[in-house]
C-alpha cells in the first residue's frame, strides 16, 4: 500500500474540503491560549472598580482609559461596584471568565479582607492573577475649619479630652483611611467614632456640611477643597511631604516617628487568565504609566506610579495578607 497522500480530484468539492480544514485549524488555534492571546483584545474590556464614582480611583482610571484605549485598540468600560470594602467587586471578577475581558481594579483593602471577613472574603491570592500595581498615594487627615483645630496634635488633644465623641469619616471598613485612623488612634491613646462611607461623594458632602468634621481621606479627593479653604489638611500619612502642599506635615513629623500608611491601586485578572494576555496588559499599563503627561498629572495629585511586574505584584499581595492579619487583630477591626 502506498504511503503517499492521496491527491484531491474533486474540483469545487476539493476546494470546499480544503476550506473546511483551514477553518477547523483556525478555530482550534483561536480556542487555544496562544490563539486567544494572539487576537486579544477583540472586544471591549470591562474594568470593575472597587470604589464609587467620583473618587481618586475612578478619576485615575478614566484618565488612564483615554491612553489605554488607543494602545489596546478597544473601548474600556468602567464599572463602579463599591461596597463591602471592595469584596463585592472582587467577587464579580473572581467569578468571571479568565479571558482578559473582565478585570478588577482593587485597592488597599484587598489583602486585608481575609482578616476581617474570614471565609466570606474573596481570597486575593487564590482568586486572582496580578497584572500590575498602578500607584500609591498617602492619606490626608482633614478637618472642617469649624472644628477649630489647626494641627494634628490639637485634634488629638480634643479627642483625648472627650473620648468617643468625635466622628471621623473614611472610605469604609478596612480601607487604608480606616486602618490609618485606627493605627494612629492606638498610638496616640485616643478614641474616635468611625463613620464608614461607600460613596466618597456623600462623605465629602457630610464633611463640608458639618455632619462629620474629621476625615481620613485620600489626598486627591480632598485636594479641590483644600484650595478653596473649605477643608484644612492636618497631616499626611506618607513618609514625606507632598510637594504641592509643603506646609502640611506628615504624621511622623507630628510626633509619631516611623508612621507611614500608603494607599495603592492595582489591576488583577481572574485566576487562569493566559499569561500572554496578562503580559500584554502589564506591558501596556507600564508603558502608559511612564508617559510624561501621565506622570505630571499623577504628581499633582500625590500619586506615585508603580507599574511593577505580575510576579512582583503577586509577591506584594502575599506579603500584605500576612502583614495585615496581626494589625487588624491588634486594632480590633471588625466588619460593620
Amino acid at each position: 500500500m502506498s504511503s503517499r497522500p492521496t491527491k484531491c480530484r474533486g474540483g469545487s468539492r476539493c476546494q470546499r474540503f480544503t476550506a473546511a480544514i483551514a477553518v477547523t485549524v483556525l478555530v482550534v488555534f483561536a480556542s487555544s491560549p496562544a490563539g486567544a492571546a494572539e487576537s486579544y483584545p477583540s472586544r471591549p474590556i470591562r474594568f470593575v472598580l472597587a470604589l464609587s464614582a467620583g473618587g481618586v480611583m475612578d478619576t485615575m482610571m478614566r484618565m488612564l482609559a483615554e491612553k489605554l484605549e488607543p494602545a489596546l485598540g478597544q473601548p474600556l468600560i468602567i464599572d463602579n461596584r463599591p461596597g463591602a470594602s471592595g469584596n463585592i467587586a472582587s467577587d464579580i471578577v473572581a467569578k468571571s471568565a479568565p479571558d482578559g475581558y473582565t478585570l478588577l481594579v482593587a485597592f488597599t483593602s484587598l489583602p486585608v479582607l481575609p482578616s476581617i471577613l474570614g471565609a466570606r472574603a474573596v481570597d486575593p491570592v487564590a482568586a486572582f492573577t496580578p497584572v500590575t500595581q498602578l500607584v500609591t498615594q498617602p492619606v490626608l487627615i482633614v478637618v472642617n475649619p469649624s472644628l477649630g483645630v489647626d494641627s494634628l496634635s490639637a485634634l488629638l488633644a480634643m479627642a483625648r479630652a472627650a473620648p468617643g465623641t468625635i466622628p471621623y469619616g473614611t472610605a469604609g471598613v478596612a480601607s487604608i483611611d480606616h486602618l490609618s485612623a485606627e493605627t494612629l488612634s492606638k498610638r496616640a491613646g485616643v478614641e474616635m467614632v468611625h463613620v464608614p462611607y461607600t460613596n466618597v461623594g456623600q462623605e465629602i458632602k457630610d464633611l463640608l456640611g458639618g455632619e462629620i468634621r474629621v476625615a481620613f481621606i485620600l489626598f486627591g479627593t480632598a485636594q479641590p477643597y483644600l484650595r478653596t479653604g473649605q477643608l484644612k489638611g492636618l497631616a499626611f500619612t506618607g513618609a514625606k511631604r507632598v510637594p504641592a502642599y509643603p506646609d502640611i506635615p506628615t504624621v511622623a513629623e507630628s510626633g509619631f516617628p516611623g508612621f507611614e500608611m500608603l494607599s495603592w491601586f492595582g489591576v488583577l485578572a481572574p485566576t487562569g487568565t493566559p499569561p500572554e494576555i496578562v503580559n500584554r496588559l502589564n506591558q501596556t499599563f507600564v508603558r502608559v504609566l511612564q508617559e510624561p503627561d501621565v506622570r505630571e498629572n499623577f504628581a499633582s495629585k500625590a500619586l506615585e506610579p508603580i507599574g511593577n511586574t505580575p510576579a512582583q505584584f503577586g509577591d506584594e499581595l502575599r506579603s500584605l495578607v500576612k502583614f495585615w492579619g496581626p494589625v487588624v487583630k491588634d486594632a480590633r477591626i471588625a466588619s460593620e
